[in-house]
Formats: structure tokens, C-alpha cells, sequence
């Protein structure tokens, strides 16, 4: 459904954003959409910039740099993203020309042209970076600088087929402005979603088939055998141990996505970790505790310690009985209690309304009948092999009351 929104909008001429949680695959979505999709025209080539938050006009349209020739100091036109990839498309570059292509190394047939992606968009201020971008995407022309005699500025058509395709991390909290109007009404606003639990299966073979892609030939595994017709990792055929490990490990991703929504990616990295780690020291449990301690702690600084402390109850068995009568009523009981409701939600328990009053009323393991359904791990064995993980998260946690 994402890839199809996304195809829509830039067939009814709209630039894109896509907004979703770090590890989601967006910038590849960026880059491969307009290649596949094309395909039998050739595609599109993508250039990718990362935005900063000191981006300014110069930065996306252009401007005169000094620099140094020969001893002495010299002025000199520098594009900006937009005009370098918008002068892609013609003959004769920033002059314009005709329509050209762009090279493939990889097909006998070449792109149709040349697009942007713009990585980390909204850690620009828009308005000062992109301010003069928006009259030109509506009028199809750049004003830019020229170096003709007798000229200041010249204007360089933008294609109908040019597209800008934009993405933002909606976790990100360092440097991000609020997006302007005129950013909305230009661009197609798209989300990117984590995967349905329901496919785990489906994500874990992607995540761990990608993960040994990555790490080839350098390292020969052989402990994980996949399944590509159902898209899954083979179970019964896979080292047994090895694969209570992966398993392991996307259960407590999931876990933590509960509060912070992390992408396949992340899942991909931790398997890396695992894979490397299980070769070096053929020790599969201590890997499982490394990459997950390396990739996922830090993920975690900016979350409450409500949330951090409902993490570590989940996986150890003690949703409830971390839970003390006493403190029911108290702020942080509050706080705890609204933690529960987020992981009901996630879960999509249907009578979280009733379940969270029986748990207030009576903190009962009996009353998590439906919960333990949607969340079947136990925490008992994880809480003795994860010595590294938890700690960290103890830590963090401690931290949070200070």
C-alpha cells in the first residue's frame, strides 16, 4: 500500500516525502521507486544529499563561494542540489539544451534523467532553505546565477518529469522544525510504517538474508538455512540453538517498539552483530546479549523511565508483580499505568479499558489472559542470558530517577 502512495504521487506530478521511524528503509524506498517503476523507460537515477540544519538557499539553489587560484582569492558559482540534478537533465547542463539521459552501468538502456532525494529533510529550516524552491516547483523555472556577459541571473526550466523526494526521521528530535504550508502544499506527505507483527516471520528472513548479503564473502555462515518460497527462515533445517537466538532477538526488538519505533534495519544490524560474534567467539548467547545491548541502548536514552521499566518487566515475566498496591494511585503508578495502555495498544488487546481497571483493582497475573496470547515470550530464560542488556537497561533506568 506505501510503495503504491507513493508511486501515485509522483505520477500525478507531486513531490514526496516520506516521513517514518529510523531503520524503515526510506531512503532505499526513495532511490529504488523511481528505478523499478520506470524500468521499461529506463528509470530515473537518484542523487541523494543529506540536509543539515545550517542548509540555506545556497545549499539547495545555488550561490558564489570564494576560493583560491594561484595565490589569489577568486569568486566562483556553486550550485545547489536542486540545480545540479535539475541540469542533469539537458544537453548542456545548467544551460539547458534538450533532454539527455543518464548513464546505467548496470543496463545496455539508460536513465530517462536524473531526480533528488534529500536525506533528513526536516533538519534543514525550511523556509530559509527552501523558501525560493517552492515558486520554482510551481513555475517549472530556477532562477540562477549566470556567468553570461551582461547577465546576472538566467532561468533554468525544471523537467515535468523531475521529482524531489524528500525523507524525515518522525522520532528525530535534534534539529527538526516544523514542516511550513508551503512545504505541505507542494509535497506529498507519506508514511512509512515498522512491519506488522503478524509478518515476523516475512521480516526476519529479510532482515537476516540481508544481513549475511552484507557480510559475504568475508564470512561463510552456515548455521541459517531460508525457506525463499514462503519468505521465512527454515526452522527445523537451521542450527536449532542459533535460531532461538534470532528469534530472541526479534522478540525483544519488538518489545522495545513498542515505545520507540525502530525499522527493519535495526533488526538487520543486530543479526550482523550476532552472525560476526557467533563466528568469532562461538558463543551464540553472549552475541544475542552484545548486539543487543550495542544497537538498541542507545535507541532508548530519550524514552521515560515508565516506558524503560515496562521494557524490562515485559521481558522478565513481571508486568504485574513489579506492580506494588501501594504505589497504584502515586504518580508513578500513573506513569506505569499509561506505559501498560501503550503496550495494549500495540498489542491490540480489544478490552484494554476493562483489563488495565481488573489489574488497577487486583494486580493479578491472572487477569493477563488475552495479553499473554499476543505476547508469548518468556522472560524467565532471557533475564539469565541477557546479563549485558539488562544491565545497561538498569542503568538507564536509574538514570532517569536522577
Amino acid at each position: 500500500d506505501t510503495v503504491s502512495e507513493i508511486v501515485v504521487a509522483l505520477l500525478s506530478g507531486r513531490h514526496v516525502l516520506l516521513a517514518g521511524a529510523i531503520g524503515t528503509g526510506k531512503t532505499r524506498l526513495a532511490k529504488l521507486i523511481p528505478e523499478v517503476f520506470w524500468s521499461k523507460w529506463g528509470g530515473y537515477y537518484s542523487e541523494d544529499y543529506t540536509a543539515t540544519s545550517d542548509w540555506s538557499t545556497q545549499d539547495v539553489i545555488g550561490g558564489i563561494i570564494p576560493t583560491m587560484k594561484d595565490n589569489d582569492v577568486q569568486y566562483v558559482i556553486q550550485d545547489g542540489c536542486v540545480v545540479d540534478t535539475v541540469a542533469k537533465n539537458w544537453t548542456s547542463g545548467r544551460d539547458g539544451g534538450r533532454r539527455t539521459t543518464t548513464e546505467n552501468p548496470d543496463s545496455d538502456t539508460p536513465f530517462r534523467g536524473t531526480w533528488l532525494v534529500i536525506d533528513e529533510f526536516n533538519r534543514a529550516e525550511i523556509d530559509k532553505a527552501f523558501g525560493q524552491l517552492f515558486t520554482s516547483l510551481r513555475t517549472r523555472k530556477l532562477k540562477i546565477l549566470t556567468q553570461q556577459s551582461g547577465e546576472l541571473s538566467a532561468n533554468l526550466q525544471i523537467p515535468k518529469d523531475y521529482r524531489i523526494i524528500g525523507t524525515l526521521n518522525t522520532k528525530d528530535k535534534h534539529f527538526v522544525f516544523d514542516l511550513s504550508d508551503a512545504l505541505k502544499s507542494r509535497f506529498a506527505y507519506i508514511e512509512v510504517g515498522i512491519p506488522q507483527r503478524k509478518y515476523f516471520e516475512t521480516e526476519m528472513y529479510y532482515a537476516m538474508k540481508n544481513a549475511l548479503y552484507d557480510l559475504e564473502p568475508e564470512y561463510k555462515f552456515e548455521k541459517i538455512i531460508f525457506n525463499h518460497n514462503e519468505k521465512k527462515i527454515d526452522e527445523e533445517q537451521s542450527d536449532k540453538e542459533f535460531y532461538d537466538k534470532v528469534l530472541a532477538a526479534y522478540h525483544v526488538l519488538d518489545t522495545v517498539r513498542i515505545f520507540k519505533k525502530l525499522g527493519t534495519a535495526i533488526l538487520k544490524l543486530i543479526y550482523q552483530n550476532l552472525i560476526v560474534g557467533d563466528l568469532l567467539l562461538s558463543d551464540s548467547e553472549k552475541s544475542l546479549d552484545d548486539s543487543l545491548t550495542l544497537n538498541l541502548i542507545s535507541q532508548l536514552e530519550p524514552e521515560s523511565m515508565s516506558d524503560l521499566k515496562l521494557i524490562r518487566a515485559l521481558l522478565t515475566d513481571r508486568l504485574v508483580s513489579d506492580l506494588q498496591p501501594s504505589s497504584i494511585n502515586t504518580i508513578e503508578g500513573n506513569n506505569y499505568f499509561e506505559s501498560l495502555e501503550k503496550s495494549f495498544d500495540y498489542l491490540q488487546i480489544q478490552n484494554k479499558v476493562a483489563l488495565l481497571e481488573n489489574i488497577k483493582n487486583n494486580p493479578s497475573a491472572d487477569m493477563l489472559g488475552e495479553f499473554n496470547q499476543q505476547y508469548p515470550i518468556t522472560g524467565n530464560k532471557l533475564e539469565l542470558t541477557l546479563e549485558k542488556w539488562f544491565s545497561a537497561l538498569d542503568d538507564l533506568i536509574k538514570f532517569k530517577k536522577f
